[in-house]
């Protein structure tokens, strides 16, 4: 399964701006409140000074959310890299798990076949039949064979 970069991106970066967002907000209201987080982002983010106010809180929403998605792209990117080496190998152990599961329920349907046997035993009966209506057949050919022969006796006498 491969992670879509944009949509990973778009979440880490939001997700990043709302935590700054909520503790930058928690910090104008309770002062101190998370004050060595917000001194920590000021340190790599340019124009971000921790000084509690409005338009600082606003720059680090900004850096919060381009540094987010940076981070979310390069995150997708290496785990797409790493899982399409593996999920290729995968793939066919999994289609072939479900190819036999498929085969039982054939295997279920073969029990009534079975009835059918009885209808296998039928078969040789009708043959006999056959056989037997053949063997009628040969013996009026003789009996047809002996007529003409008693008629040519008669005649040559």
């Amino acid at each position: 399964m491969k992670l879509s970069v944009k949509g990973l991106m778009f979440a880490s970066g939001i997700g990043w701006a709302l935590i700054v967002l909520v503790v930058g907000v928690l910090n104008i209201i309770f002062k101190g409140y998370g004050e060595a987080y917000l001194t920590m982002l000021a340190a790599p983010f340019p124009w971000y000074g921790a000084s509690g106010e409005i338009l600082d809180l606003i720059i680090g929403i900004v850096w919060a959310l381009v540094v987010g998605g940076i981070c979310g792209i390069i995150f997708a990117w290496l785990y797409n890299g790493f899982a399409g080496k593996g999920k290729k190998k995968a793939a066919p152990k999994r289609a072939a798990a479900k190819r036999p599961a498929a085969k039982k329920k054939p295997a279920a349907k073969k029990k009534p076949a079975a009835k059918k046997k009885p209808a296998a035993k039928k078969k040789p009966a009708a043959k006999k039949k056959t056989a037997a209506k053949k063997k009628p057949a040969a013996k009026k050919k003789p009996a047809a064979k002996k007529k003409t022969a008693s008629k040519k006796s008669p005649k040559k006498k």
